[in-house]
Order: C-alpha cells, then structure tokens, then sequence
C-alpha cells in the first residue's frame, strides 16, 4: 500500500480532507470504527483510552479535517489519491475504512 510521500502530494492532502464529500465519508468510517470500539471487550488492550476517542466521535466533537487527513497520512491508501478524480479521488471507502482502524489508537493516544 502507497503512502502519500512527495513534497506536492501534501498539497493535494491539503485540499482533499477539505472536501466535504471526502469528510462525511471519513466521519463515516470513524463512526464505524467508534461503535466496534463500543462493542469491544472491556480487557481488549487499551480499551479505556479507545473508548474516550470513540465517545468524541460519537459524539461529535473530533475535527473531521483532522481525521481526514489522518486517513491519508496513514499509508493505508492502495492508490495514489488524485484531486483530477472526483468526487472520490480513486480512494475506496475500504481504504478508508481500513486508514481509520489503523490510526484509531493514535488518535486515541494510544503510544506504540
């Protein structure tokens, strides 16, 4: 899987978590994510600090440009993002998906 790597790349990562379509799909996937959270056993590793951020999430309080951009900083996108491709950019919503399982535990402070 392709990470988004080159100094004009940024740009386009810049004006990608912008667009408000990309947005809604990317706070879909963080819903998603949030609710398996959820749903997890409560002596699942890090649980306590995960279901902070999915509460956030759930509740509306994570800046949605800042998990898209997440999202594409993650290295979980198979393509190159394109900003000539819309409205999706050639990212899949499985890619998507998969991005925010990756960076959940970061976002939930969750140190490596």
């Amino acid at each position: 899987m392709a990470a988004i790597t080159a100094v004009a790349a940024l740009t386009d990562v810049g004006f990608i978590s912008t667009d408000t379509h990309f947005q809604l799909r990317v706070q879909l996937a963080a819903v998603t994510a949030a609710l398996a959270v959820m749903a997890e056993a409560a002596l699942t590793a890090n649980h306590a600090l995960r279901v902070v951020f999915a509460k956030s999430i759930l509740a509306g309080t994570v800046p949605i440009q800042i998990l898209a951009m997440g999202v594409l900083a993650s290295g979980s996108i198979s393509t190159t993002p394109s900003v000539q491709v819309t409205p999706d950019f050639s990212i899949s919503d499985a890619d998507i998906q998969t991005a925010m399982t990756t960076i959940f535990n970061a976002f939930a402070g969750v140190a490596n």
